[in-house]
């Protein structure tokens, strides 16, 4: 199962997410939070998805 993590800014995030879940509700119910986040960095949305999703950290290895 695929679950998604959905982050964007203001009501956009929302609004999406809503228009996701009417328009495939089987891919809209694999939304596991809503984020809001102005402009990330990706460290920030890395930092969003560890929160959510504990596997990441076990599938990434930094290089060394």
């Amino acid at each position: 199962m695929h679950e998604i993590l959905v982050i964007g800014p203001a009501q956009t995030k929302q609004e999406f997410a809503s228009y996701l879940r009417k328009k495939d509700p089987r891919l809209g119910g694999a939304i596991v939070a809503v984020e809001n986040a102005d402009h990330p960095t990706d460290a920030e949305v890395l930092a969003y998805a560890r929160r959510h999703f504990t596997a990441i950290d076990r599938m990434f290895t930094p290089s060394a």
